[in-house]
């Protein structure tokens, strides 16, 4: 596990970025890896416009995806508005969920009921990933990134899972408001992580200030980050 950043020289600085509203989102679905879960919705598409026009000014030097549609598609708009190509990466697809993909929350809870799966960090939906697997291709991705581009900012179109990964490599947040996995990571949210050869620092996590308080994000489910 990555230890607390410190302050050296060649830190990469890494803007996680949470896709847009997906239709399986606003069905309230289990989405994990199913590529049936489809592509944005129209509130998803007005989110990505409203994520890449906070990019503009952000400095990106390069910009990554998850392969997964409703990721590519709001890559696609950061790229248009940043001016860089879009760069996929299986790496940081969302938690594979097996069989729980396509179901509601309520439906898995019915089925697979009881906290002993989540607890001793069994395969999710029988044939889905362990947390720890999810861990560890997220942080694999993470160092690669440090090493291509040290000394540079850097947006990763990805997903819930994804940033919670990232930040359970990371020492407890101090103060009123202690990280918790189980918070929210709202769409098209951004995290912000310091990355060097001594771990990771997260400097703001899941902030959505950019987008549009009259649209809400009715119908974001946040079920897929939370198991």
């Amino acid at each position: 596990m990555l230890a607390h950043a410190s302050h050296t020289s060649h830190v990469l600085t890494l803007l996680l970025c949470r896709h847009g509203q997906s239709e399986w989102n606003a069905q309230r679905r289990i989405q994990g890896q199913a590529l049936q879960a489809g592509g944005l919705t129209e509130q998803g598409r007005r989110e990505a416009l409203q994520l890449a026009s906070r990019l503009q000014t952000a400095g990106v030097n390069a910009l990554y995806t998850s392969d997964l549609l409703r990721a590519r598609q709001t890559a696609e708009a950061v790229g248009a508005a940043v001016g860089l190509p879009v760069q996929p990466d299986s790496r940081w697809r969302e938690f594979d969920l097996g069989v729980w993909q396509g179901l509601t929350p309520e439906e898995v809870d019915r089925g697979w009921p009881g906290e002993e799966i989540r607890a001793l960090d069994l395969p999710r939906g029988e044939i889905g990933e362990t947390f720890a697997a999810l861990c560890a291709r997220t942080l694999a991705a993470i160092q690669d990134l440090h090493r291509r581009h040290a000394g540079q900012t850097v947006a990763v179109i990805c997903h819930g899972g994804n940033v919670r990964a990232a930040l359970e490599a990371m020492p407890a947040a101090t103060g009123d408001s202690p990280y918790s996995r189980h918070a929210p990571i709202p769409n098209t949210s951004v995290t912000v992580v310091q990355v060097n050869s001594a771990g990771m620092q997260a400097l703001l996590i899941a902030d959505v200030s950019h987008l549009d308080e009259a649209a809400p994000q009715q119908g974001t489910n946040n079920a897929d980050e939370q198991r």
